[in-house]
């Protein structure tokens, strides 16, 4: 597999936010694990989160996603991080606004029975 050589685009752009399984391929490929900063999480257990937030005009391509698995990625929304490619390969994470506190349930919500 070569990524970024001929054989047809896998990147969708503004078309859609859900990855296709071929540009899934190509980010296992180039990415191989979770690429949070000392995890290993196989692919299998790992999402496509979109660097730029697809919701904030971030494309659906290649080069604007990366593999992180289920507990980094909802980590990163949740306490505000950014993950940004840095010129050796690696990933770095950088802390851009406050946590997000968590739900509460108000008095007017009533227990599931």
């Amino acid at each position: 597999m070569i990524l970024g050589g001929p054989g047809g685009s896998a990147d969708v752009g503004r078309a859609r936010r859900t990855v296709p399984l071929r540009l899934r391929r190509l980010l296992i490929a180039r990415d191989r694990h979770c690429r949070w900063p000392g995890c290993g999480e196989p692919p299998s257990r790992c999402d496509a989160h979109h660097v730029e937030h697809w919701v904030a005009g971030g494309p659906t391509n290649l080069d604007n996603l990366v593999l992180l698995c289920h507990r980094h990625h909802h980590h990163l929304h949740q306490h505000g991080y950014r993950m940004s490619p840095q010129p050796d390969g690696s990933w770095a994470t950088t802390q851009e606004s406050e946590p997000k506190p968590a739900p509460q349930r108000g008095a007017a919500q009533a227990r599931a029975p």
